[in-house]
């Protein structure tokens, strides 16, 4: 009896294993994949542009604060009463970057999932208004969400900073309904 459960389990558990694995898709050359995309939204937030750049085989992203740094997002999820000193340290931080700033990623550190979903790393690293900071990634996601019979899908756009001497990196996250991004 102990041994046929063994292998009941064992059963259940490779053949679990061998249904997920995939035939690997036909590899593109990063040179040819469309990293470009716009997510613009309406006053007073935040767009995100991503396009070639003039240098080869780099890529440039704008991130635009229509109606200056007090409307730019700092933070997504959670906040708890104890945040609010660490929040206001960050905001003035983060505002230091301007109105408009632009990154640079090298297009061998970005991937496409697919046509909405792809991620850089490795971006430039700037100094503006004396202080230091490095565009660390860049992801864009789909988020598909459910209340009772409706459903809706946003885009993600999640830009990570890092500034020297400040812990820990930064977050610039914007959700885009998606009539407002073209990819």
């Amino acid at each position: 009896m102990k041994n046929t459960i063994i292998f009941l389990i064992s059963f259940l558990f490779l053949s679990t294993t061998f249904a997920a694995v995939k035939a690997p898709s036909k590899i593109k050359k990063r040179e040819d994949i469309n990293f470009e995309f716009k997510c613009l939204s309406g006053m007073p937030t935040t767009s995100f542009i991503m396009q070639k750049s003039d240098k080869p085989d780099i890529l440039k992203l704008k991130m635009i604060h229509h109606n200056g740094t007090a409307f730019m997002p700092i933070f997504q999820g959670i906040v708890v009463p104890n945040d609010l000193q660490y929040l206001k340290e960050k905001a003035e931080l983060m505002s230091k970057m301007g109105d408009y700033v632009e990154f640079e990623f090298p297009l061998e550190y970005c991937k496409k999932y697919d046509d909405q979903v792809y991620s850089c790393s490795h971006g430039s690293s700037l100094e503006i208004n004396g202080v230091i900071v490095e565009a660390f990634s860049l992801t864009t996601q789909v988020i598909t969400r459910k209340v009772y019979d409706y459903n809706w899908t946003n885009n993600r756009i999640n830009l990570m900073l890092y500034f020297p001497g400040h812990a820990p990196v930064e977050e610039v996250t914007m959700d885009y309904y998606e009539n407002e991004c073209q990819f």
